[in-house]
This record gives structure tokens, C-alpha cells and sequence, in this order.
């Protein structure tokens, strides 16, 4: 009788751990994108203050996209950025893209920024996905 006892004990702490690894398992899968998508926010973020503190945005309203072009081309290969500037009227008065990225990722993550030039405000959004 001991011995049945002891075999119940045994398949009911193996059942146990196989219960906790498919848990584990399937809250690890369910959170995967998480970071993705908010890696993507802060770089979006990052990349508007950086292009606006070192004067990218501006050379980019004086028809001078090619610095700007060249600063998304720099960051990493799956991030795909794509930057609009919008005067007050709501008109894109500047558009520049990662070359080597192919249309718009269906989870795109998309941060604004807010600046003055020539006594005018526009608004600088970035909306970026990974391919």
C-alpha cells in the first residue's frame, strides 16, 4: 500500500511541474510583442528629439532632406520609420522615408513632436514598424 501511495505523490508533483512550464510557456508567448512595440514608441520618441536637437527637422524644411534620410538609414535594419512634417493647415509639407523599407507594417507605432520655424508651428510625426 505504501508503495501506490508514493507513486501518487510522484505523478502528482510531475503533473505539478508540467502544469507550471505550460503555464510559463504560454504567458511568455502571449507577452512577446510587448516589447517590440514599445521599443518602437521609445525609439520613435528618441529619433523626433534627436532630429530636432541637432537641427534635422529644420534642414529638412529648407528642402535639405538628405541629412535626415541619412540619420534613418543609420538605425537599425528591421525598424522602419517614416517622417511627415504637417503645417498649421494640416498639409504634409515634408515626407521622408527609409529607403529600404517596403509600405507601412500593419502595427506601426506613430509619436509627434510639436516645433516652431519662421514664426510658424508644424507638427513632426514619425510613424515606424518593424519589417
Amino acid at each position: 500500500m505504501k508503495k501506490g501511495y508514493v507513486g501518487a505523490l510522484d505523478s502528482l508533483l510531475a503533473m505539478c511541474v508540467f502544469g507550471i512550464a505550460l503555464t510559463l510557456m504560454f504567458a511568455s508567448q502571449q507577452h512577446s510583442s510587448l516589447p517590440a512595440d514599445s521599443t518602437a514608441s521609445a525609439m520613435s520618441g528618441d529619433f523626433l528629439d534627436y532630429a530636432y536637437s541637432s537641427g534635422l527637422l529644420f534642414s529638412a524644411m529648407e528642402n535639405n532632406t538628405a541629412p535626415l534620410r541619412s540619420n534613418l538609414s543609420a538605425i537599425p535594419l528591421k525598424y522602419c520609420p517614416a517622417i511627415f512634417i504637417y503645417d498649421e493647415s494640416g498639409n504634409v509639407t515634408v515626407s521622408v522615408s527609409r529607403p529600404d523599407c517596403q509600405g507601412i507594417g500593419r502595427r506601426r507605432v506613430v509619436a509627434y513632436k510639436v516645433f516652431i520655424y519662421g514664426g510658424s508651428s508644424y507638427v513632426a510625426s514619425i510613424a515606424s514598424w518593424y519589417q
